[in-house]
Formats: C-alpha cells, structure tokens, sequence
C-alpha cells in the first residue's frame, strides 16, 4: 500500500468516528427529550429505597443504643409470632388426634382444615 491509499483509508475511519460521535450525541438528545416528556430525570434516585445502612462506629453511641433497641423489638415480635412449648404440644395433639388413616401419620387437606380452626391464628 503506497501512503495515499493510507492516508485516504485514515480519513475515512476518523470520517466514520465522527459520524458515530454524532449519532450518540442525536440518540442522547433525543433520550433527555422522551425522559423529560415523561416527567423523570435521568438523574433523580429519590425513588430508590435504601438497602444497607453501615454499622455505627464505637464513637456513635446515641446510633449504637437505638441499633440495639431496634434489633431487640424486632427480635421480641419475631418470638411472639412463633410457638412456645405448649402451643406445640398442643398442635401435635390436635393433628395426632385428626389423622385420616389410623396406621399411619397422614393428613388430609379437610382435616387439616378442622385442625387450623381448632388452633387459631397462630
């Protein structure tokens, strides 16, 4: 290849990059355009809810107690809605008690039905 030709080849290509520039600048004008008929921002995150907060540090103690007092509430109404020891014991009697084949420990979807009634809500 002789420089001509190379440089012709050059040209084109740099020819051709621009036109590209150019199409990426009409297709985000028009994308700012469409976003703004539709009443969003491309930059507005007002929306999005937070997942993580950081863990306070060890000279944050008012974030440290309310961390801890939060975590325990939680932890208190996670226990009310499970169990205890004789609410258990009083489901197994009660499924013990409805089983639909005597031999073996089986259920139906009816006397299931009866036994969510007799325990409650719970």
């Amino acid at each position: 290849m002789d420089l001509k030709t190379l440089l012709k080849k050059r040209l084109q290509k740099a020819n051709d990059s621009q036109q590209s520039l150019n199409d990426e600048a009409a297709e985000e004008s028009y994308f700012q355009q469409y976003l703004a008929e539709w009443g969003k921002e491309p930059d507005a995150t007002q929306g999005i809810p937070r997942f993580f907060n950081k863990i306070p540090k060890e000279s944050e103690p008012l974030r440290l107690k309310l961390r801890e007092e939060s975590r325990s509430n939680l932890l208190k109404r996670r226990s009310l809605q499970l169990l205890d020891n004789n609410e258990l014991k009083e489901l197994w009697v009660l499924l013990d008690q409805n089983q639909s084949q005597p031999d073996e420990q089986l259920i139906t979807y009816a006397d299931f039905q009866k036994v969510s009634l007799l325990a409650g809500p719970k």
